[in-house]
């Protein structure tokens, strides 16, 4: 299901994809359950890779659904006027956006460098093999057109190390860092949006936001193709820090409404 770590940074958001939504139609708390309970087998299963794989997957689901909160907190805070509590706020956010990276590096299939990788991998010689990558790195993003006509941005998102590290989060520091600089009781629910996404031709920032992106899409630095780190023991370290969180978050949001249920 979709985050807020994966759309086009706003104030304002519901979806991150065109026709997408942050609503949940199933017990979240459930999903946390399910991964104490992946936990507690891992001492029997843990050696057993499709068992870590659905560890990993269970795990990116519940550290997902915890960001639509944790984003609403920091809209919140922003609108209190009170900066030090947004910026706790905002650098909450982040870290989650950090975390589930790192987890996420843990499975080649929740790679963005095996993506490139085997993309890449297609070609028949280097001209080509930077045309196939372009378009792997589009497919994922920004999806085609141009800065100013493109209207399937993130159509095709995905919650993949590397793409939340050098896409989904530099982005968002870049919105943090402009929004810093806005007037106190700054809003952006009258900004222009298609399919409830800010476009580009919104403001100044987002139409030099979105020629990023499209760089983004032609670069070529490297990442990673190759798990890192232990899928049992990552999944843990985050469910020790996050689950406070998320029973405190979730004490006071309203899943129906996506807002926070109490000051």
């Amino acid at each position: 299901m979709e985050s807020p770590l994966q759309a086009r940074p706003a104030l304002e958001l519901r979806q991150t994809s065109p026709w997408g939504s942050f609503e949940r139609d199933y017990d979240v708390d459930a999903v946390w359950r399910a991964w104490s309970d992946l936990l507690a087998a891992a001492p029997a299963l843990g050696r057993v890779d499709p068992f870590r794989y659905d560890l990993v997957d269970v795990a990116r689901q519940a550290l997902a659904d915890l960001s639509v909160p944790l984003h609403r907190e920091v809209v919140a805070a922003w609108h209190s006027g009170d900066r030090a509590r947004y910026a706790a706020a905002r650098d909450r956010f982040l870290a989650l956006g950090a975390d589930l990276d790192a987890l996420l590096a843990t499975r080649r299939e929740f790679l963005l460098g095996a993506w490139l990788a085997d993309a890449r991998r297609w070609s028949a010689s280097p001209a080509e093999a930077d045309l196939y990558e372009r378009n792997a790195r589009q497919l994922v993003t920004v999806w085609g057109g141009t800065p100013e006509t493109t209207m399937l941005f993130e159509y095709s998102s995905r919650q993949w190390s590397g793409l939340i590290e050098s896409f989904y989060l530099v982005r968002w520091k870049k919105y943090f860092a402009w929004l810093e600089r806005q007037p106190a009781g700054y809003g952006d629910r009258a900004l222009p949006r298609r399919d409830g996404r800010v476009v580009a031709a919104a403001n100044d920032f987002y139409g030099e936001l979105a020629r990023w992106e499209f760089a983004w899409g032609e670069a070529h630095e490297p990442h990673a193709a190759a798990p890192r780190g232990d899928s049992v023991a990552v999944a843990r370290a985050m469910f020790d820090k996050w689950s406070p969180v998320r029973g405190q978050s979730y004490a006071t949001f309203d899943w129906n409404s996506l807002k926070p249920s109490s000051p």
